[in-house]
């Protein structure tokens, strides 16, 4: 399974298979509640992740792509580590 941020990848577990590997960023999309004040994201999902999902691969797009000056290809480099 392929997410685009940690919050948005333990949140579609269920469709992760019993022996199916989950490539997630790293990085952090507040959703609508985190922005408006009335909750806050959840602390510590990388750990979280790392603990509990046997395979999984965490990849620092972010980073990359502003090294780049290319921010846009997220989708890109996702599909690259997919493969």
């Amino acid at each position: 399974m392929v997410a685009f941020e940690l919050l948005a990848g333990v949140r579609k577990l269920e469709y992760l298979a019993p022996d199916g590997m989950l490539i997630v960023d790293r990085g952090q999309i507040d959703p609508t509640p985190v922005q408006n004040g009335t909750t806050t994201y959840p602390p510590d999902l990388e750990q979280w992740i790392r603990a509990n999902i046997s395979r999984h691969f965490i990849v620092n797009t972010r980073e990359e792509l502003e090294r780049l000056k290319f921010k846009k290809a997220l989708n890109i480099m996702m599909l690259g580590a997919l493969s």
